[in-house]
């Protein structure tokens, strides 16, 4: 059974196996959670030492805020000494919390904490492993395997050779190193800085290194506008409640 919705509150609601009844009609429930939680309820903390293990970091947030729903390393940023880290959690409270913070420690090592912000995803085409499109329009006469390239109903493509058919190189065609792709991303993330006036105004995108302008300025994407007159509608609440107080 798949239940779909809309609602973030009840999203997180389902994502705690307390939540569920052990069985139905006899029937014992095993859920599926998802590994993350959406973006709005993660953290971010960067130049994690790698002496410390990821089991260490899970035991410390857990002894300072319940609700940690997980703790894993951000794959791509792992160094020879160094790595980032992202922690999710189910509460609003904690979250907030360890923002306002804006310190965790580990080991008596002190990191710096700071919002999770999701960078653009590319549609991708699950037939032909290309951007811009999903299955329904795809145009491809054939299923292609993202390692080979080839028909995946011809032969085995569970140990084919990895040839990425966009560019040739040694990487699946699905990979963001693939040329091809990073050319997509970046067009894609200038479309949206160019009309940022239409993201809704709890909507924030990273824009990844790459993607940047050359002063390295701004690394988010934000709707601005609306952001300016939700602030300004709240500050002139505020005040007049003050006012006529």
């Amino acid at each position: 059974m798949m239940v779909l919705t809309k609602c973030m509150e009840i999203f997180i609601h389902l994502c705690i196996l307390l939540n569920y009844a052990q069985e139905i009609n006899n029937i014992t429930i095993e859920s599926q959670l998802p590994k993350c939680l959406p973006p709005p309820f993660s953290v971010l903390i960067k130049f994690v030492h790698n002496h410390i293990s990821i089991d260490e970091i899970r035991q410390e947030v857990k002894g300072k805020y319940f609700s940690q729903y997980s703790c894993n390393e951000l794959i791509g940023t792992k160094t020879h000494r160094t790595r980032h880290v992202r922690i999710d959690f189910t509460e609003r409270n904690d979250y907030n919390t360890i923002l306002k913070n804006g310190q965790i420690s580990f080991c008596s090592q002190l990191y710096t904490v700071s919002e999770f912000l999701e960078a653009p995803k590319l549609l991708v085409c699950s037939k032909c492993n290309s951007p811009g499109h999903m299955k329904k329009q795809c145009r491809s006469k054939y299923d292609r395997c993202r390692r080979c390239g080839d028909d995946r109903i011809i032969g085995d493509h569970v140990e084919c050779s990895i040839k990425c058919h966009h560019c040739s190189g040694e990487h699946l065609s699905t990979d963001y190193k693939c040329p091809i792709l990073a050319d997509y991303r970046f067009q894609l993330v200038k479309e949206l800085k160019r009309h940022h006036k239409r993201l809704p105004e709890d909507v924030q995108l990273f824009i990844p290194a790459q993607c940047r302008d050359r002063n390295g300025r701004p690394h988010v994407i934000t709707n601005y506008q609306k952001n300016e007159q939700k602030s300004r509608a709240t500050y002139n609440s505020t005040f007049n409640m003050n006012t006529h107080s």
